[in-house]
């Protein structure tokens, strides 16, 4: 069984940052979307991927005193194959937005 995780700071910056993880590398291509490539021929098919936005308005991961968001702020899966990922993060209102994430994929 193969797997890649990670969680990634994006928010408030133009390149996301990767702060643990591993078997992948992330790019913003537009607000609030990114692509992330899993390592050459970690899965030969199509992975289970679960994704979901780290609500802080910075990189303090740990911040357990925050009270958290909208639980309508999150983030989607827009396409994946063995290969890539590709989501979206967005607000409260469903507008595209720059948010931090953790996402692991699992598979063969």
């Amino acid at each position: 069984m193969a797997q890649a995780w990670g969680t990634i700071t994006a928010f408030g910056t133009t390149n996301p940052k990767i702060n643990s993880g591993s078997d992948f590398t992330v790019v913003r291509e537009d607000t609030g979307v990114y692509l992330i490539d899993f390592k050459d021929n970690l899965f030969s098919r199509t992975p289970a991927l679960c994704v979901t936005q780290q609500f802080t308005h910075n990189d303090h991961w740990n911040d357990f005193g925050n009270a958290g968001g909208d639980t309508r702020d999150n983030a989607i899966i827009i396409a994946l194959d063995k290969r890539h990922a590709k989501l979206k993060t967005g607000d409260a209102d469903g507008k595209a937005q720059d948010r931090n994430f953790s996402f692991i994929a699992i598979g063969d």
